[in-house]
């Protein structure tokens, strides 16, 4: 997903956090960093990479909690 060597290019003190639902593995994704490389260098698109592999990615509370409520009733 990100080279051979699965590493992110283009930020400092980079932090990604995925968590997945217990029922369906809904993810939720949390990005914190220090500092980012400017507009003009290579920067990996986290979020796009990962969207690849999850297909649709949560990034907002709210909106995570309303999902995770709703699958409190799915049955598999």
């Amino acid at each position: 997903m990100f080279g051979l060597e699965e590493r992110v290019s283009g930020y400092e003190g980079l932090s990604v956090d995925i968590t997945l639902s217990k029922k369906r593995l809904i993810p939720f994704l949390q990005i914190t960093y220090e500092s980012k490389a400017p507009a003009f260098a290579n920067i990996d698109k986290i979020e796009e990479k990962l969207g690849k592999h999850y297909g649709r990615i949560y990034d907002k509370n709210e909106e995570y909690i309303n999902i995770l409520k709703q699958e409190e009733e799915f049955k598999p």
